[in-house]
């Protein structure tokens, strides 16, 4: 039941502990929800929230977002070049990507007037403010990567 989940929530992280089940159920429902619309959440909660984690989550979140940033890191790359170094992602799911990235302000697209067209995808200033971040997150990844394989071979394990 709900409340069963809320409460095992709440004894794993004490935090939980001084939110409602209603904040809690919001949360979950942004964060699993790319647009937003078929949860039942307005557009005027979502412009509502300010938790600063959260609204950068809305940013970044997904799978493969935080793969093309860290790939555009090193500088502007061909969409086909992306899509190369992100198996198995498919054409239609990069496009759909780098355009909310585009719309965010994460992703600049060059449009060379060429035939045939040429288009290279680079960081914004924006985007490039996110790499003190994806270096912390890798130097954290390597510092666990024993940790993080195990928990992965539980997850097999169990499946």
């Amino acid at each position: 039941s709900l409340s069963l989940l809320t409460s095992d929530l709440a004894s794993l992280f004490p935090i939980i502990r001084r939110v409602s089940i209603a904040q809690i159920i919001s949360l979950c429902m942004m964060l699993t929800s790319r647009h937003h619309f078929h949860t039942g959440i307005s557009k005027n909660t979502m412009n509502q929230c300010t938790d600063p984690i959260t609204n950068s989550l809305k940013l970044i979140g997904g799978k493969w977002k935080i793969a093309i940033i860290y790939n555009l890191n090193d500088g502007p790359k061909r969409f086909g070049e992306l899509k190369r170094i992100l198996p198995p992602i498919t054409q239609q799911m990069l496009t759909k990507q780098l355009r909310e990235m585009e719309r965010d302000q994460l992703v600049h697209r060059k449009v060379y007037e060429v035939i045939p067209p040429k288009v290279e995808y680079s960081l914004t200033k924006f985007g490039r403010s996110l790499e003190p971040v994806m270096n912390s997150w890798c130097t954290w990844g390597k510092a666990n990567q024993k940790i993080i394989q195990q928990i992965f071979a539980n997850h097999q394990s169990s499946s």
